[in-house]
């Protein structure tokens, strides 16, 4: 009798003995599987997490190159107000013109209080514009006038003296200048035309130094329908005396 129960204890603890040998390799495996399930969801989570990045930077708009000016209408700002009364005054044309054609810039004298002798500079863009010629007005009688201005230097040179030992007082028309626009000149370009003058440039028949105030001038390339109409020809005006 005490043989068969040590023989059931003994069964019973080999039972138990494999039970848990069994649990163990069972828990080892669910372990795997839990580990390798959990990478596969990472991984998966990743990927959605970089398509959907793919997508968003595919639907934000790409940079495009800023618009090119308006063709179609060219305004320009005001000139500046009159300078004091005591001011020599000139004024540059704001020019237009189209690519591969010639432009004319008149430089006009629109306030004089007197002066003998004048020299300005005037400097441009060889890229967009070639000086051809500079012409003074020839209804003026002038003592000295460069005719031709040297058409290599940039900036170039306009510079005249009264014939007499008097000031000069007219206004109107000074000096015209003729560029050629280059071919390739883009459309809507705005090329300046700066003008500067040195000390004791402008002078009047005493050797005092005339103030003196220049609005620089432009030339804008346009299409040739936009060009403005030839003006009509009319008798100038003389210049007038005071």
């Amino acid at each position: 009798m005490k043989k068969s129960l040590a023989i059931v204890v003994v069964f019973a603890l080999v039972l138990s003995l494999l039970s848990v040998a069994i649990f163990a390799v069972k828990a080892d495996e669910l372990d795997e599987v839990s580990e390798a399930a959990s990478e596969a969801i990472s991984e998966e989570a990743s990927e959605a997490a970089s398509e959907e990045a793919s997508e968003t930077a595919s639907e934000e708009p790409s940079e495009e190159p800023s618009e090119e000016p308006s063709e179609e209408e060219y305004s320009e700002e005001p000139f500046p107000d009159p300078p004091a009364e005591t001011d020599l005054w000139i004024q540059l044309d704001r020019a237009v013109g189209a690519a591969g054609q010639e432009v004319k810039v008149d430089f006009t004298i629109k306030q004089n209080p007197g002066f003998w002798g004048i020299s300005i500079y005037v400097d441009y863009d060889p890229e967009v514009l070639t000086l051809k010629s500079v012409t003074l007005n020839p209804e003026l009688k002038w003592y000295i006038g460069l005719q031709p201005v040297n058409l290599t230097e940039n900036p170039f040179n306009v510079r005249c003296m009264e014939s007499g030992l008097s000031n000069f007082t007219m206004t109107g028309l000074l000096a015209t200048a003729v560029f050629t626009i280059a071919d390739d000149a883009k459309v809507g370009t705005k090329t300046p035309l700066s003008v500067r003058f040195r000390p004791n440039d402008n002078i009047n028949v005493d050797s005092d130094n005339v103030p003196t105030t220049i609005w620089d001038g432009s030339v804008r390339v346009v299409r040739e329908d936009q060009l403005p109409p030839e003006p009509s020809e009319e008798p100038s005006e003389e210049p007038s005396e005071e």
